[in-house]
């Protein structure tokens, strides 16, 4: 099995056809002084995550493999990349046949000028970086290349450019790619927040369920194995049961995880779980317009 890494302007994720979707390819040939120093490309163009709102850039030196760098907002600037369209006035074209967003060239190169300058100040973010080696690699055409199943890739932390391999992670199929190539994912794996879930015991299944004005049901049925291995059932106004999979969980604070279930929902697609002595509440914008009354309501953990 193998993903197929396209040159075109749009990001996005076609699970039948495994295909990834970048919006740049780089071709350099230089020589590092070791793997770590290739994340140092100060040459390549920056790129905004849609779905995600975080800067970040990738791209393939053929003698290496595939090197991603992403930007995490702190507090003091993630209200900016929250808003991104509204702060820089570029706002996505839709692409019909593949349900997803993207930038034009002209708005790409819009994009990269405005990050160049953004992230000339390092601590406003928590950078860390992603490299699968030229072996699981196979370059077809000149025009994309494939990384094949099973592949491994190495996770590594940044300070002040010295980058240090954090873990290695073995992927053996698409439904793993999906799930270790989520960005809360690989947040929480170099942030040592996997720790915390575990002393916070997350695990367990969870349900809520409440009626609208029209007396049709709403519910959220969720299995959390772990913060990187959760599954949601979630029924909208009677309609039929939406399945979720291999969904991720940011820890919030001590007490609090945010669940993005459906990032094409928007802040519709987003949930919270909060643990308040012992017990718990789900929150956000789609528990709110369920009846108009509160965003806050008790769920039952199993």
């Amino acid at each position: 099995m193998f993903l197929i890494l396209l040159l075109g302007n749009c990001q996005g994720q076609d699970k039948e056809n495994a295909k990834i979707k970048i919006t740049e390819k780089e071709t350099s040939s230089y020589q590092i002084n070791g793997i770590e120093n290739g994340f140092n490309n100060f040459n390549v163009k920056y790129y905004f995550d849609i779905e995600n709102k975080i800067p970040y850039k990738i791209y393939y030196l053929k003698n290496y493999g595939q090197y991603t760098i992403y930007y995490i907002p702190k507090v003091n600037v993630k209200k900016y990349y929250q808003n991104f369209e509204k702060e820089t006035g570029i706002k996505p074209q839709y692409d019909e046949l593949n349900s997803s967003y993207f930038y034009s060239i002209s708005q790409q190169q819009k994009i990269n000028t405005i990050l160049k300058e953004k992230i000339k100040k390092p601590t406003d973010f928590t950078s860390f970086g992603k490299f699968i080696a030229k072996k699981y690699l196979t370059v077809e055409n000149g025009s994309d290349y494939i990384i094949n199943f099973p592949y491994t890739f190495n996770l590594y932390t940044n300070k002040d450019n010295l980058w240090k391999l954090k873990k290695t992670i073995q992927v053996k199929n698409y439904d793993e790619d999906v799930k270790y190539s989520n960005i809360n994912y690989l947040t929480n794996e170099v942030t040592n927040q996997k720790d915390d879930v575990q002393n916070n015991n997350w695990n367990g299944k969870y349900y809520f369920e409440l009626y609208n004005g029209d007396h049709k049901k709403n519910s959220f049925d969720i299995n959390i194995k772990d913060l990187n291995n959760i599954s949601l059932d979630y029924i909208s106004d009677g309609n039929a049961s939406e399945q979720y999979k291999n969904l991720t969980g940011k820890l919030i604070n001590s007490n609090k995880i945010e669940i993005v279930f459906n990032p094409k929902y928007e802040n519709m697609g987003v949930i919270y779980i909060e643990n308040k002595n012992g017990d718990f509440f789900i929150s956000g914008k789609v528990i709110y317009f369920i009846n108009l009354s509160s965003d806050t309501f008790p769920i039952e953990k199993k």
